[in-house]
């Protein structure tokens, strides 16, 4: 099952070669403050105002306003089935930071891969650069998209993945079309957060 770039003029490198700011998995002593192991998406930043697209086809779940997390989020779900694990599953993505009130869709609305459903802003709660979790990014960053993606099982239309650490979360980058060295750059980086949290703990046991 493979999704589109929802930011289609962005490249999907990490940031100085392409537009991912952060990926999934990663920053765990932060995100483990909203009870994460890490990162539960993907941060690909373009431009204040550029279209976000449908990353796969499906029917609008949500649309709503968080100004403590995620802003203006949309979410919808898929309705093209396939097998994981063993399990007939959809998937239900999340769009996160857009621009308030800059919908294009509404609840029940049947959407197209690449359909534009709203722009890319920065409300809610949003990390720019200047700061550890965003590297060596510029410092207006804080316009972004957060992707999130989930897969969910067609027999109880629960997550599939609920105990993964993430509150059932998966990887954008494992869907996505991009090289293979960029995701096994990621897989790396989510293994080095992983070698920090435990020794963290460990260190901690130790006291």
């Amino acid at each position: 099952m493979k999704i589109t770039n929802p930011l289609p003029n962005s490249r999907l490198k990490k940031y100085p070669f392409g537009n991912i700011y952060q990926y999934f998995g990663v920053n765990g002593l932060y995100y483990g403050r909203l009870g994460l192991l890490g990162h539960n998406g993907l941060d690909i930043a373009t431009y204040y105002g550029d279209e976000v697209r449908s990353a796969h086809n499906g029917k609008v779940a949500g649309v709503y306003y968080n100004p403590t997390l995620g802003g203006q989020v949309i979410s919808i779900t898929g309705y093209e089935r396939f097998i994981m694990d063993g399990q007939e599953c959809v998937l239900h993505s999340v769009y996160g930071h857009l621009i308030k009130d800059s919908q294009k869709v509404k609840v029940g609305d049947i959407v197209q891969m690449g359909q534009a459903i709203g722009l890319e802003g920065n409300t809610g709660f949003v990390i720019s650069g200047g700061i550890p979790y965003w590297g060596n990014a510029p410092n207006t960053i804080g316009t972004h998209l957060h992707l999130g993606l989930y897969v969910v099982k067609t027999s109880n239309w629960q997550f599939l993945y609920p105990e993964n650490g993430f509150k059932g979360a998966v990887d954008p980058l494992r869907f996505l079309e991009t090289d293979e060295q960029e995701k096994i750059n990621a897989m790396k980086e989510i293994l080095d957060n992983a070698k920090w949290l435990l020794n963290n703990m460990l260190n901690k046991l130790r006291k």
